[in-house]
C-alpha cells in the first residue's frame, strides 16, 4: 500500500488534537505537571532564551544561522523568543529590547536599549556561566552562507572567508566583496628551493577552519584573541637549510612593525600578522622568523634542524591600530633582538 508523509497541516492539526484530548481528559494532572515543570525549569529558561534572542538581536551571523532564509519554521521561532523575552521582562528583569523586524528578521539589525542579564534566584551561576560562554562562542563559529565558508569575529570587526586556496579578511561591518587582506600559501621548501602549493580541500568544524593537502594541513582557529593560522607539517622536507613557507598578500602591502608584519589594506586598516609560534612533536621550540621579502610575499623561516616531525608554525592574525614600521625582518616571541636586519638562531 502506497504513504504519503504527512503534511505541516496535517502535523499540527493532530498535534492540536492530541492537546485539546489530553486537556479535556486530564485537567488536574496536566495542571500539576505544567506547574512542576515551570517550578524547575522557567527560571532557566526565561534566561536562556531572553540571553539567546539578545545575541540574536546584536549579531547579524548568529541571526541568519539561526533564521536562515526561507526557512519556514523562522517566523514560529522568532515568535516563541520573543515571548519567552516578554514573560521574563514582565516577571520584574530590568532588561528591555525592541527589534524592528521589517519584512522579516533575517537582513535587518536590531536596537538593543538594555542592561545585561544577570541569573535570578535558583538558577545556578556555573550553568549561567556555561551558557554565556557556548553563546560566545558560537559567534566565532565558521558556517557557510550563498558566498561561502565564512567566520566573524566580533572583537576584531573581521570576517575572514575561506577558500582552497587561502583566506580573505574583510571588515565585518561592510558587505561586499572587496577585502583587507588575502592570505596564500604559494610555496614550500629550503633556501630558494621552495615547491609550488597546489589548492586544497576545505573542511570545518565549528570555530576550526582546515585547507588540507597532500603532507600539510594549513588550518584556523578563530576566537577573541584573533584568527591564529597554522601549519601542520607531517614530514621533514628534502633539502638541507631553512624550512621555508611562502604566502602572498593581496589586496594590502607587509611591513615590518618590531617583532610582527603589519598588512596596510587598500583602505588604510591595518591587521598585524605575528606572536609567531613553532614546535615539533616533542613539544621543543624552533627557532622561527618572519619575513617580508617583497610588500605581497611573506616568508616563515623555521629552523627545524634535528626537529621531530610533525612540527606545528603557528602565526596570529588580529586588528591594530596605526603604527610607524620599518626593516624587513620580523622575529617571534622567542627570540631577543636588538636590531633588525640580522638573523638569530636558537629558541
Amino acid at each position: 500500500m502506497r504513504t504519503t508523509a504527512p503534511t505541516p497541516m496535517r502535523l499540527l492539526r493532530d498535534s492540536a488534537i492530541a492537546v485539546a484530548l489530553t486537556l479535556a481528559f486530564f485537567p488536574r494532572w496536566v495542571a500539576a505537571g505544567v506547574d512542576r515543570l515551570r517550578a524547575f525549569l522557567l527560571p532557566n529558561a526565561r534566561l536562556a532564551g531572553a540571553e539567546v534572542l539578545r545575541r540574536t538581536c546584536q549579531r547579524r551571523d548568529l541571526r541568519r544561522r539561526l533564521f536562515p532564509k526561507g526557512s519556514p519554521s523562522s517566523a514560529a521561532m522568532f515568535a516563541v523568543g520573543w515571548l519567552v523575552l516578554s514573560s521574563y521582562t514582565a516577571s520584574g528583569s530590568p532588561s528591555q529590547e525592541s527589534c524592528a523586524t521589517g519584512k522579516g528578521l533575517p537582513g535587518y539589525d536590531c536596537q538593543v536599549m538594555s542592561a545585561e542579564l544577570s541569573p535570578s534566584t535558583g538558577t545556578s551561576g556555573e550553568w549561567w556561566s556555561g551558557v554565556q560562554r557556548a553563546i560566545a562562542a558560537a559567534e566565532y563559529q565558521a558556517s557557510e552562507t550563498e558566498g561561502g565558508l565564512q567566520a566573524p569575529n566580533r572583537a576584531h570587526g573581521l570576517r575572514t572567508w575561506f577558500a582552497p586556496t587561502g583566506i580573505r579578511i574583510h571588515d565585518r561591518k561592510i558587505e561586499g566583496r572587496s577585502g583587507l587582506a588575502e592570505l596564500s600559501l604559494v610555496g614550500i621548501g629550503r633556501g630558494s628551493m621552495l615547491a609550488p602549493v597546489a589548492a586544497g580541500r576545505v573542511t570545518e568544524t565549528a570555530s576550526r577552519v582546515e585547507i588540507r593537502r597532500s603532507g600539510i594541513v594549513e588550518w584556523y582557529e578563530n576566537s577573541p584573541r584573533g584568527l591564529e593560522q597554522g601549519f601542520t607539517l607531517q614530514a621533514r622536507s628534502q633539502g638541507e637549510g631553512s624550512l621555508v613557507l611562502e604566502l602572498t598578500v593581496a589586496h594590502a602591502r607587509a611591513i615590518i612593525d618590531g617583532a610582527s608584519v603589519v598588512l596596510i589594506s587598500e583602505a588604510g586598516r591595518r591587521l598585524r600578522y605575528g606572536d609567531l609560534f613553532a614546535e615539533d612533536a616533542e613539544g621543543r621550540l624552533l627557532a622561527s622568523r618572519i619575513e617580508v621579502a617583497n610588500p605581497h610575499l611573506l616568508r616563515l623561516v623555521v629552523e627545524d634542524a634535528g626537529a621531530v616531525y610533525p612540527i606545528v608554525i603557528d602565526p596570529l592574525i588580529t586588528a591594530v591600530p596605526d603604527a610607524t614600521l620599518e626593516s624587513n625582518i620580523a622575529w617571534s616571541g622567542s627570540f631577543d633582538s636588538t636590531s633588525f636586519g640580522e638573523s638569530v638562531s636558537g629558541a
